[in-house]
């Protein structure tokens, strides 16, 4: 489940990590309902365990520790553990909530993209792996910020000699002919199924290309990283405006909720002052 993360980023850069002729932010929202009914089960007890009362009790205790002159003193000195601990520690059920808000909840919930010019800031709410990534298209690297530690990791693009074939040719994509019309663009609708192997995973994707200066193509010519996950989003014709992602386990549905055009600061798609490079 964790490897689909990477491909629904890589959707989502596709609309911003090369679209120098659009300049704005586009929001995509993310549903997940896990379909088999024993990850369902297994899910659902061990967000039950979490919210008992006795677990509770656990973690008002670690929550009162956290706030002794001691443990504040250390991690003072240590930010971004204070800023890993503080994000364990608001991800964990409150008392007298629902166990973990459901079994979708370790997915993303919210992907908000800005784009100007050859540079794009992506963040991704909710979930497991909640992020923020500042990309520079035009110097092929980006990163990843933390904004509670006021730090970042460089996620620079690995020599060529060392680039593996691109995993687009794992990949069957077929145009169905079928039309629809999201947010008021005109879309089509492809399949896409791994060629080979024994995945069971397929994705319906709904592209448009009535966005100009949008183009999903380009994505290919930009590898921030050595894992980027399977990538089909450049053989597609258009922009994704919405994916659906069928695998044995669960559904995820990723649809754009709003396209908005308009000028945005330069100082957004800047390192922000006083980060420094994480070392651990």
């Amino acid at each position: 489940m964790k490897k689909l993360l990477p491909l629904l980023a890589a959707a989502a850069l596709a609309c911003g990590v090369h679209a120098q002729d659009f300049e704005g932010t586009v929001t995509w929202k993310m549903r997940a309902e896990i379909t088999d009914p024993e990850l369902r089960e297994k899910m659902d007890d061990a967000q039950a365990r979490m919210a008992s009362p006795e677990m509770q009790a656990k973690m008002q205790q670690a929550q009162a520790a956290m706030q002794s002159p001691q443990m504040q003193a250390m991690l003072q000195q240590n930010p971004a553990m204070r800023a890993m601990i503080e994000k364990q520690m608001a991800a964990l059920p409150k008392p007298g909530a629902a166990p973990g808000g459901g079994p979708g909840s370790m997915f993303p919930s919210k992907f908000t993209f800005k784009v100007r010019g050859s540079r794009s800031l992506v963040q991704v709410e909710g979930g497991m792996f909640p992020m923020e990534i500042l990309s520079f298209a035009d110097q092929h690297v980006a990163y990843r910020l933390d904004r509670a530690a006021h730090t970042y990791r460089r996620m620079e693009r690995p020599p060529e000699s060392n680039s593996e074939p691109a995993a687009t040719t794992q990949f069957k994509v077929t145009a169905t002919g079928e039309t629809a019309r999201l947010l008021g663009y005109n879309c089509k609708r492809y399949l896409v199924e791994q060629a080979g192997g024994a995945s069971q995973t397929t994705y319906s994707v709904w592209t448009t290309k009535d966005i100009a200066g949008l183009d999903a193509k380009k994505l290919s010519d930009l590898r921030v990283s050595r894992d980027r996950g399977p990538n089909f989003i450049s053989q597609l014709d258009g922009v994704p405006l919405k994916m659906e992602i069928n695998t044995p386990q669960a559904k995820l549905t990723m649809e754009a909720e709003a396209i908005t055009p308009g000028a945005l600061p330069a100082d957004a798609f800047e390192l922000p002052a006083g980060f420094v490079e994480a070392t651990d």
